[in-house]
This record gives C-alpha cells, structure tokens and sequence, in this order.
C-alpha cells in the first residue's frame, strides 16, 4: 500500500529533526509546509506537466552561444 502524503511529510520532518534539532512549534510549522508542497506537486502530477505554467528563462541568464568559446579564444595566457 503506498504511503500517504502525511506519513511522507513526517518522515522528511523526522529526517530533518534528526539532523537539527528544532522546537515543538518549528517542526509542526515545518510538517505543514512540508505537507503543502508535497500536496501541490501531487496535484501538478494529476493534472499533468503539460498544463503546468511554463518556466520562464532566467532573463540575465546568458544565451548559450554566448557561452561557447570557439577554439582560438579558449587558450589564453592566463587560463
């Protein structure tokens, strides 16, 4: 029988306590924010990444023909 999304959700708590240790009330705060992302994704999963909002690109990131080097500038002196 698979797992309930609240027996996941304590168990990554759990992990997460064992490692540091947090307050009552920080590990119940963290156990529904766990809780929450784990029902959002299981509802992204039913609906199918399809219909998800596309991501948008990072728009400093650079193009990635900005990022290749031809083979005369990839040797320099100091690299």
């Amino acid at each position: 029988m698979p797992k309930t999304l609240i027996e996941i959700a304590s168990e990554i708590v759990q992990a997460q306590v064992s490692l540091t240790p947090m307050p009552a009330t920080d590990i119940a705060s963290s156990l529904r924010q766990v809780f929450s992302a784990l029902r959002e994704l299981q509802r992204a999963e039913e609906v199918g990444i399809e219909s998800a909002p596309p991501v948008e690109a990072d728009a400093e990131a650079p193009a990635e023909d900005e990022l290749a080097l031809t083979p005369q500038n990839s040797i320099r002196d100091d690299k």
